[in-house]
């Protein structure tokens, strides 16, 4: 393979999942096919492997220096994870410089068939930061005098079950 191109399979092409992307997930993916490193199969002289797949990272700042907002960007990946181009095998975002690791896909190969396998792309919640949930839950946050402590932890369990099934649905 030259550095000047990437292999993209003419049934990826004319696939029933293709037709479905956007042209912003048509760009992502085929910057996503770009970033493969690819490598000859010893004794077949058409045959490569990607050497990379699981490990291929695409970073939010990445995909702004390319045009596309956060929110294009979102869209794109779920779509991708969606229709079975991409599955992201690693979350990241937990440390500066944990990123998601995407794999390439052939579930889109089965789209629109009994046995596609479905999978749906969610944006991790590490809970951090300031919420209800949170302000409720730490017994040393003070607010205008009161602490966590004084509330009744009835409605504190109320609040927290009522933000968990709004999470789940």
């Amino acid at each position: 393979m030259s550095d000047n191109g990437t292999f993209i399979e003419k049934g990826l092409i004319k696939s029933n999942a293709a037709r479905k992307l956007s042209g912003d997930a048509w760009r992502v993916l085929m910057i996503f096919m770009t970033k493969r490193q690819l490598k000859k199969v010893p004794g077949r002289s058409r045959d490569y492997i990607c050497t990379n797949n699981g490990e291929i990272v695409f970073t939010y700042q990445e995909a702004e220096k390319h045009g596309y907002s956060n929110k294009q960007f979102s869209r794109a990946i779920r779509k991708l994870v969606e229709l079975g181009f991409i599955d992201i095998e690693q979350y990241g975002g937990q440390a500066k410089g944990n990123y998601n690791q995407y794999a390439i896909s052939d579930r889109w190969k089965r789209y629109a068939k009994p046995d596609f396998i479905e999978k749906k792309w969610t944006p991790l919640y590490s809970g951090r930061g300031f919420t209800n949930k949170n302000y409720l839950q730490t017994k040393s946050t003070v607010r205008k005098g009161f602490t966590a402590d004084k509330i009744d932890s009835q409605n504190t369990s109320n609040l927290s079950d009522k933000i968990d099934s709004q999470k789940s649905a």
